[in-house]
């Protein structure tokens, strides 16, 4: 396993600094470094987020498949609110959360907010860096995924951008993971990445809706 990786993105993290890393050789070898630094950062692991969904993107990068990161207990910020000061490059995405309940799934709307700690821009960073794992909200609300098929993200009223929700994933996700009981996951980006700094968001889908005010 790449040590030297490893302790860039340990540094990165414990002091809330961009870093460059070097080449990663393998795919293998950025989940390799992954599975130790959600080792190192500690907590209880609730879940995973997939990255890298949109089709454009995948061709794009000429990828065959998304990316998955580990979502740990101390990510959640539904209920102490989002202490963005600790980020270094915060950004906020409008995704669907499954949630495992027993053998079926339940959703809801929520904010993942990744933090973009990493200059270089290549998926095997990525995925050495816990796909940019650092925090998230999730709707109170249950949504019916019949209804939700086109959502929006607003800022203080102002349309960032639309997009179509994708749960295809979801099913490969569970061939590819164990997915225990009461697990989350964030099924991948509708609209955003968009920057995240002081205002209102709020992201619609149909009729369900979730807002983050900071």
């Amino acid at each position: 396993m790449r040590e030297d990786v490893l302790n860039i993105i340990l540094k990165a993290h414990k002091e809330k600094v961009k870093v460059t890393l070097p080449k990663i050789d393998s795919l293998q070898e950025a989940y390799e470094i992954q599975n130790a630094l959600v080792e190192k950062l500690g907590g209880r692991k609730i879940g995973y987020k997939l990255g890298l969904t949109k089709e454009e993107v995948l061709e794009k990068l000429s990828l065959n498949e998304p990316v998955i990161g580990v979502l740990l207990d101390f990510m959640d910020k539904t209920k102490n609110g989002v202490d963005v000061e600790n980020a270094v490059n915060p950004l906020l995405e409008l995704e669907v959360v499954a949630k495992r309940v027993r053998n079926s799934w339940r959703y809801f709307l929520g904010f993942e907010i990744p933090d973009e700690k990493i200059s270089n821009s290549d998926p095997l960073s990525l995925v050495a860096n816990n796909v940019n794992a650092w925090g998230f909200v999730v709707g109170e609300e249950e949504v019916n995924k019949e209804e939700v098929n086109e959502c929006e993200l607003y800022k203080d009223g102002n349309l960032l951008g639309r997009g179509k929700v994708n749960l295809k994933y979801l099913p490969w996700l569970e061939n590819k993971v164990k997915i225990n009981d009461g697990m989350i996951v964030f099924t991948g980006a509708i609209v955003g990445p968009v920057n995240l700094s002081k205002g209102k968001y709020e992201g619609r889908c149909g009729k369900y809706k979730i807002i983050l005010s900071l």
